[in-house]
């Protein structure tokens, strides 16, 4: 049997986090106390990524180790049997406009892993002059001091003396978001390569970048001071002072580096580099390995199920853990201490839960039965083509409840369950698709509850798929179609093309600030062009104007044109800019 020991534990994420440190390993550790080896083993991952709103998000690249791929229309994204690391298992999500994303998770090999990530708008803070330094301010109370001088460009080191534009985003423990919204999970490596669990105090994310689009760093030796303000829920508890954490993105490990001194209800800490940080406080207590399967009435596994942790007597979550196909959770936990698993469906509901503690050991609580309510709205029906005749390959785009799911159509018949939040009468939208020809057809709606519902005939004729985005700068104009190029909207407003032409590769504009409702004139937050030998951006001093003329529904289109200046920081000039666009609307 394992023996456990106290280790006193402090932590921070560019935010403040109070720490359960852990000795989990001893009867494995060599005398250093060194983590025994994360062996890679062969497993598989399905996952689902998330807008801020809890919108699925199209194109968003996914990555873990060597693996690669892209998110559906529905969010949706899989790995089979990809090499992961099995103690730190590691997927890292990436879309233009939003700020990395990631999930750090124990590795099941004998049972399909889910993963679930919300994303962030990568959103401007402020800037300053990089010569005289300047304070950045972000929501809630949080702030960066950066002293003049110390600003370098990322890749290179060599100084920088231009506008700097800081984006940052911040995370409170003590909302539930933020357990799916953080980077990694609940864990972290201390100096001495101990492992803990711990508690956050509060998480921040700062990023930096040129006019241009350049990424910028602190310079080495130097520092800025970061100021995150306590959570009033946390402030009776908070140490004088804690050790800072950042987020390692290629390991998906939280890693002990300086500390954070309590100033009024403040952690103040000095970073000597930008990452997602975090703050935290001494805990008397070990660490044990809590296993739970969840299992509903019926005796089914409930897969790709959230289970919210709750150390008593907190009334916030502390962690989360998502069941895999076998309906198991496998969490690192304080020992000695009461929990609370609370599970909660899909539409965010808590639909059972369990007492569980105090525990001294490796735990395993055996199979907890959960009675679950939701209504299945079960769609079927036919797509025919221009001619009337079945669709041999297409698929089908269902708008309802605010998502958009998608699926297949073979042979003129499609079938979809949709699990819904409520079996309120509302209205589906469904467009159907031909890939042979290229069409899809109009909008059809339908009044729907839940059970089985045939909408019969569904055309897939009258519009070509056909997206474009033209530019035209410095006498040249760039083309992207899709096809062969590929295309993806999502919201508030992004627009992306990637050319399979390698003169020239990207080309994106965001309008977070100014979502679009309808057609008019829209000022992107940022512009970014990059092809070979070109890395050219819009905005500040050379602003962008994206004139909308027509918007279409979800699974329409969006047409227009583009007026403006971009700059081309490789060549250092300023060039008007025009062009055009029509891009499918996917939510």
């Amino acid at each position: 049997m394992r023996n456990y020991r106290l280790t006193l534990i402090l932590a921070v994420l560019a935010s403040f986090t109070a720490f359960y440190a852990c000795n989990k390993y001893k009867d494995t550790l060599p005398p250093s106390n060194e983590l025994p080896e994360d062996k890679v083993v062969t497993a598989s991952v399905q996952g689902r990524v998330l807008d801020e709103k809890g919108v699925p998000m199209q194109g968003v690249t996914v990555t873990s180790g060597t693996a690669s791929t892209t998110t559906d229309v529905n969010g949706t994204f899989f790995f089979t049997d990809i090499s992961l690391y099995s103690r730190f298992g590691f997927v890292n999500v990436a879309k233009q406009g939003y700020f990395t994303g990631s999930r750090t998770f124990v590795t099941s090999t004998s049972a399909l892993n889910f993963v679930e990530i919300h994303m962030l708008p990568r959103t401007s803070s402020g800037s300053f002059d990089a010569s005289a330094g300047g304070t950045v301010n972000v929501s809630g109370g949080q702030s960066v001091v950066f002293t003049g001088g110390t600003i370098v460009y990322a890749a290179t080191n060599a100084v920088y003396s231009g506008n700097v534009n800081v984006y940052a985003t911040y995370l409170d423990p003590t909302d539930k978001a933020t357990l799916t919204t953080m980077p990694g999970d609940m864990r972290g490596v201390m100096t001495d390569k101990k492992e803990m669990s711990f508690r956050s105090y509060g998480m921040m994310n700062v990023e930096m970048e040129s006019d241009g689009g350049e990424k910028l760093q602190i310079a080495p030796g130097k520092t800025a001071d970061l100021s995150l303000a306590i959570p009033a829920a946390l402030q009776a508890g908070a140490a004088d002072t804690i050790p800072m954490w950042h987020f390692n993105d290629t390991t998906g490990k939280w890693m002990q580096e300086g500390k954070a001194d309590k100033k009024g209800n403040t952690y103040v800490g000095k970073v000597g580099h930008f990452s997602w940080w975090n703050d935290g406080g001494f805990i008397n207590s070990g660490c044990i390995w809590l296993t739970m399967r969840f299992v509903d009435q019926n005796g089914n596994p409930l897969a790709n199920t959230n289970v919210y942790l709750y150390i008593n007597p907190d009334t916030y979550a502390w962690n989360l853990g998502i069941t895999d196909s076998s309906g198991t959770v496998k969490e690192m936990m304080p020992t000695g201490t009461i929990y609370q698993a609370k599970v909660t469906d899909r539409c965010g509901k808590m639909i059972g839960g369990v007492n569980v503690g105090p525990l001294w050991r490796d735990a395993d609580w055996g199979t907890v039965t959960v009675t679950m309510t939701e209504p299945v709205l079960s769609l079927s029906g036919n797509v025919v083509d221009c001619s009337n005749s079945p669709v041999d390959i297409g698929s089908v785009n269902v708008y309802i409840d605010n998502l958009t799911y998608r699926a297949a159509v073979s042979n003129g018949k499609f079938s979809l369950n949709i699990l819904r939040c409520n079996g309120a009468s509302t209205q589906a939208q469904i467009i159907a698709v031909d890939n042979g020809t290229s069409q899809q057809g109009s909008m059809n709606s339908f009044t729907v509850k839940s059970g089985s519902v045939d909408v019969g005939d569904i055309s897939a004729c009258g519009v070509t798929l056909n997206e474009f985005i033209n530019v035209t700068f410095n006498g040249n104009t760039y083309s992207f179609t899709n096809p062969p190029d590929q295309f993806s909207y999502s919201s508030p407003s992004f627009f992306e093309a990637t050319s399979t032409n390698p003169d020239y590769k990207l080309v994106s504009f965001y309008l977070y600030n100014n979502p679009l409702s309808g057609t008019g004139t829209y000022t992107p937050m940022h512009f970014l062009f990059y092809a070979s030998g070109i890395s050219a951006g819009a905005g500040g001093a050379h602003p962008m104007n994206v004139n909308v003329s027509q918007f279409g529904p979800v699974n329409g289109f969006i047409t227009g044109t583009l007026t403006g200046e971009i700059t081309d920081s490789t060549a250092n000039q300023v060039y008007p800019l025009t062009g055009s666009f029509k891009i499918k609307r996917a939510n």
